[in-house]
């Protein structure tokens, strides 16, 4: 009998065999599956995912002498015929037996489109609906005899079920003894289940297609260890007490490495070189736990490509690391380093919290095809504390996943440690979790700018001049504020001091990276050579800028942002004692009344601030001692509970509730139907990731007119673009775009245009400013020059 095929190669039209290809996609996923107990589970998707191939319609689409693969699978429904046949078998047996053939038959069925809703806010049932039409049943009856005489026996295939179903029932009670929210589990477990399926899907396609295996070199974890003790080692450190503190805290996180997996804290003030410290902890801890990755998940594109090359030189510019962001560098590797970040499979991954929240919740399937690979691994989470508040029971939920479930180590690593074991849906840490010990005796070690809060309420111009007075004793002030039509009235109302001898600079946002990247740059020169300085920025400059100021200024905000700012005075220690003070603008200059978390988090601080006057001792004599964080953290979540679980005001839902039990939806079926819902399961998973994004979708990329970003514009507007060129300077565009919200672009007009390849927005240069950047109003001050 001629064996059928699955693909025909594009390049010759060789042929690959159904046989082929499901025994070698059913070995990846059971390698992939089993690294978290599911490995009968991940072998019998993997086996039943391509069953609808062997239909006579299949085989002669795919053997006609014009066919593309895509429109084969508009033809010929060939995911839905394994989901069938296990729905049939085991959906009207046990309860157990029922859950695992729902999420088998959704993974099989939508393998190529991503994960459905099992019950949609229409009512509608997507799988049991398709898995009742006459094609699938005629499509089971048409394949069953050659598919368990080629690829494997029913009894066989029962065998495996039964195995399947005994790994789902352990993750279950896991996560009963865990008090985890039992569906959210099992979301997260099929999504899991649907990365191993989706990346051996296409890892196998296309090693048949092109013969291409995107790799790099694996070193063994000791020898990186070695690498990374001989760079310390290099390192040339002072006598000072901030250096020795440092070292301590290093030497701390090597010894802590010992421990099993488990969810652990570093709490290290800013300036107490976490970066190289974690990596010290990730390397060592690897090496004992043969843990397969370490991943660094961080806040901001700016931290990571600081952090990215700190990590490299520490480990002699390793191949091993991989930066996963928007504004990676073209170099001779990009083809390779793009199809690697595909699935993560790298050693070290440094990518953004954007990256990793999308992986669990984003609909497309390009995100959670990584999901696997976060598998026994070390997870280093970067400034935990700018977790979007909404997000924060989604992001409890993967890294108790991950840490239950999956075997990761979770390192959370911040000045400001949050209390998310004290919410109503934690995160569950392992007891005596915290690497540094005395926390408080750190902190007051390492106190190096002491707070005072300013009661008195400041316009632009009273703010400008506040800040002139403390120039008198210092060389240079950092003012933070809270939005970035603040920053833009005290940076022009500074500027009439300006002079030669006094250099103001502004930084937001508005700013695209090249800008902003250059700006730091001048504003760290200005510091060292002690030349007089005012910079104004936005939050932006709070996290992972290592600059080092004589004085801050910062509008009221959370404990958390004040101490990320105050991090960057003083840094080193090059005096006893210098301030941050907390300062008050009117509501005209910086009206925060559409920005609920720092208007909360505003109010959370002042109540912190109100009861550090009246006992400090509570607190350590410190507004940013532990203490005083944990307080202030409290008070922030104990109005913000609902709020956690990601609000769906279209559905009056949340996402948490549509991958969780779904009640609404449920409840909504049974008064329309007058029936009780027939499946076990009702997460309407398409939904909650068509819904969720960390980043506000509505935002526009627009690429503008700053120095390389003008003729990128040209370049990107010519008609005679091929493909291939366009993507790379589309990726190198990012360097010099900035987002913009809807009502921005409409206020420009005819100042944002749509370049002729119809996808990349440019900014006319009336409308970029070249010490300001973006200017919605337009040319009002100085134009960029190129």
């Amino acid at each position: 009998m001629e064996r059928k095929i699955a693909r025909k190669r594009g390049k010759d039209l060789a042929e690959q065999t159904i046989l082929d290809h499901i025994v070698n996609v059913a070995q990846m996923c059971k390698s992939n599956g089993g690294k978290i107990g599911l490995e009968c589970f991940a072998e019998c998707i993997g086996l039943l995912h391509d069953m609808g191939k062997y239909q006579e319609s299949f085989q002669r689409y795919i053997k006609s002498k014009f066919c593309n693969m895509e429109e084969v699978y508009k033809k010929v429904d060939h995911g839905i015929v394994g989901a069938k046949y296990i729905y049939d078998k085991y959906h009207n047996q046990s309860p157990l037996y029922k859950i695992a053939s729902e999420i088998m038959s959704n993974i099989i069925a939508y393998h190529h489109g991503g994960l459905n809703d099992f019950l949609t806010y229409e009512l509608d049932m997507p799988l049991k609906e398709r898995l009742e039409k006459e094609e699938a049943s005629k499509g089971l009856r048409e394949v069953s005899d050659e598919f368990f005489s080629e690829i494997i026996s029913e009894h066989a295939l029962y065998i495996l079920f039964k195995g399947a179903a005994r790994e789902l029932q352990e993750k279950i009670k896991l996560f009963k003894s865990k008090n985890m929210d039992v569906m959210i589990g099992l979301t997260l477990l099929s999504k899991y289940l649907y990365s191993c399926l989706v990346d051996a899907d296409r890892t196998d396609s296309a090693r048949f297609e092109d013969g291409y295996i995107a790799s790099v070199e694996y070193a063994e974890w000791p020898r990186l260890l070695d690498i990374l003790e001989e760079y310390i080692g290099s390192l040339k450190k002072g006598d000072s007490t901030i250096n020795h503190l440092r070292n301590m805290i290093s030497n701390r996180c090597k010894d802590f490495a010992s421990n099993k997996s488990g969810i652990y804290t570093l709490s290290v003030p800013t300036g107490g070189g976490k970066t190289l410290s974690s990596l010290r902890f990730a390397l060592a801890h690897a090496a004992k736990e043969k843990k397969d990755r370490i991943f660094y998940i961080i806040p901001y594109i700016s931290i990571i490509e600081q952090n990215a090359i700190e990590i490299r030189r520490a480990l002699n510019n390793s191949t091993c690391v991989l930066e996963h962001h928007s504004n990676v560098e073209i170099d001779d590797g990009f083809e390779e380093n793009e199809k690697l970040a595909e699935n993560w499979d790298v050693q070290l991954v440094i990518t953004t919290m954007v990256q990793f929240l999308n992986t669990f919740y984003d609909k497309s399937t390009i995100n959670t095809r990584r999901l696997h690979n976060l598998a026994n691994s070390i997870i280093i989470i970067d400034e935990v504390q700018s977790v979007p508040t909404y997000c924060i029971n989604l992001f409890n939920s993967a890294l108790n996943f991950l840490a239950y479930a999956c075997s990761s180590t979770i390192l959370l690593c911040t000045a400001t440690q949050p209390t998310l074991d004290r919410i109503k849906k934690p995160l569950l840490k392992s007891s005596q979790g915290e690497i540094v010990q005395n926390v408080e005796e750190l902190f007051r070690k390492f106190k190096r700018v002491d707070i005072k809060y300013i009661q008195n309420v400041f316009d632009s111009s009273e703010l400008a001049d506040f800040a002139m007075d403390k120039l008198e004793e210092n060389n240079s002030i950092l003012i933070v504020l809270n939005t970035k039509k603040s920053v833009d009235k005290v940076y022009r109302a500074l500027l009439g001091y300006a002079s030669d001898e006094l250099h103001i600079i502004y930084l937001t946002t508005y700013m695209c990276p090249a800008h902003r990247s250059e700006t730091i740059k001048e504003f760290r020169k200005l510091l060292d050579e002690k030349k007089k300085v005012i910079c104004v920025s936005t939050q932006l400059i709070e996290a992972g800028i290592d600059i080092s100021a004589d004085c801050v200024i910062r509008s009221l905000a959370g404990i958390d942002s004040i101490a990320q700012s105050s991090g960057r005075c003083n840094r080193h220690g090059e005096y006893d004692l210098k301030y941050c003070y907390l300062v008050n603008l009117a509501d005209r200059d910086e009206d925060v009344s559409r920005l609920p978390d720092i208007r909360d988090a505003q109010r959370a601080s002042l109540s912190v601030i109100n009861r550090f006057k009246n006992n400090s001792g509570l607190f350590d004599n410190s507004l940013l001692s532990p203490k005083s964080v944990n307080t202030y953290y409290d008070l922030f979540y104990k109005d913000k509970q609902s709020e956690m679980d990601f609000k769906v005001k279209r559905y009056d839902t949340t996402i948490f509730e549509l991958l969780s039990l779904n009640k609404s939806f449920r409840n909504a079926f049974t008064s329309r139907f007058g029936r009780v819902y027939e499946f076990s399961l009702a997460q309407a998973i398409r939904t909650a990731g068509e819904e969720f994004f960390v980043i506000d979708k509505n935002q526009r990329t627009v690429l503008v007119p700053y120095r390389r970003g003008r003729e990128l514009i040209l370049e990107l507007n010519s008609e005679n673009l091929d493909f291939g060129a366009m993507k790379k300077l589309l990726r190198e565009a990012q360097q010099y775009s900035v987002t913009l919200f809807p009502h921005e672009v409409a206020a420009m007009g005819e100042g944002v245009y749509l370049l002729s390849n119809g996808l990349t927005y440019a900014l006319s240069p009336d409308y970029y400013d070249k010490n300001t950047g973006v200017r919605i109003e337009g040319g009002e001050m100085g134009l960029c020059e190129v």
